[in-house]
């Protein structure tokens, strides 16, 4: 059944099959791993655990080892930020917390909170998206009141920060509101499901996930200007990491077809093929890294989507 399944995804069994590069598991069994983030040494990432374990968020060294827990018994932990000394991420039943990277006890931030999902932070606050309350907020790293920045928007399911702004995914538009007052702008509108917002000195970058059209990788200047695609033709196009290279994750259309690629000297190259569904990826001078979900199947009477056989996955750049 193993060998079938190789050959049905690469269209051959014989010796004229190219190899394809599946990159390195760190952490395997994982109970759906999802958000993902990296500092110098280390890797951290939120599992969802969805019944069949416990939901967690976990940490480990980026060259191999044990996985450390930093906080167990969570309720369906998603995004995850990290800062020089302490873990943020966001859940499904609404709470924003904090953790030291050391370890000890998690601390709420927030609560009460419309499904808080994409989570960034900068030198003194956290942010993050309230996916159906339409709006972003705000509270300080160290905890205190928190305010609404920004409201009125559609579904916003993806979040960028720098110095002086946030960027964010808002219905089919891209948007940026300065830091000075938080009025939004429309950078680019008549997007086709666009997430994954992300940001260098000169650029803004998105993907559109299409569904049911193909998906993109998009680009388009800080300062304003025309969006232009870095790539077309994506199956499912979730999340984008930016260095000197452009990678995003493609979920794929079925078990085992998703992957990691790459945009350099104008090509596109697969990193990781035959993935079981990549959701998230981040990456450094030091390599690449990402989450699969694993293998996922829908039950017909609730309708909620399963994962298992989940990992965290690397490849040196």
């Amino acid at each position: 059944m193993r060998r079938l399944l190789v050959c049905v995804l690469l269209a051959a069994c014989g010796e004229d099959a190219a190899p394809v590069p599946t990159g390195t598991v760190l952490a395997g069994d994982q109970l759906m791993p999802w958000g993902i983030a990296i500092d110098e040494t280390s890797i951290y990432w939120t599992t969802l655990g969805q019944g069949a374990g416990p939901a967690q968020v976990l940490k480990m060294p980026k060259t191999g080892g044990t996985p450390t827990v930093l906080a167990d018994g969570q309720q369906l932990p998603l995004e995850i930020a990290v800062d020089p000394d302490s873990v943020y991420w966001t859940t499904l039943h609404g709470t924003v917390w904090r953790v030291a990277k050391s370890g000890g006890s998690p601390t709420v931030l927030a609560d009460s909170q419309i499904y808080p999902l994409a989570i960034v932070v900068d030198a003194t606050d956290v942010y993050w998206t309230n996916y159906r309350g339409g709006s972003i907020a705000r509270v300080a790293r160290t905890g205190g009141a928190v305010t609404e920045v920004v409201t009125g928007q559609m579904l916003p399911n993806s979040l960028a920060t720098d110095d002086h702004a946030i960027y964010w995914t808002s219905g089919d538009a891209v948007m940026r509101a300065a830091k000075s007052d938080f009025a939004p702008v429309a950078m680019a509108t008549g997007q086709d499901h666009p997430s994954a917002v992300q940001i260098d000195a000169q650029t803004l970058y998105w993907v559109n996930r299409g569904q049911p059209a193909r998906g993109s990788v998009m680009a388009m200047p800080l300062t304003g200007g025309a969006p232009s695609p870095i790539a077309t033709d994506q199956a499912v196009p979730d999340d984008l990491a930016v260095t000197s290279t452009i990678y995003w994750a493609d979920w794929g259309e079925d078990g085992y077809d998703g992957s990691i690629a790459r945009a350099a000297h104008g090509s596109i190259e697969i990193v990781a093929g035959r993935q079981a569904h990549p959701v998230a990826v981040v990456a450094d001078a030091s390599g690449v890294y990402w989450t699969n979900a694993g293998a996922c199947h829908e039950d017909q009477t609730t309708h909620i989507v399963y994962c298992d056989s989940g990992a965290v996955m690397t490849s040196a750049r």
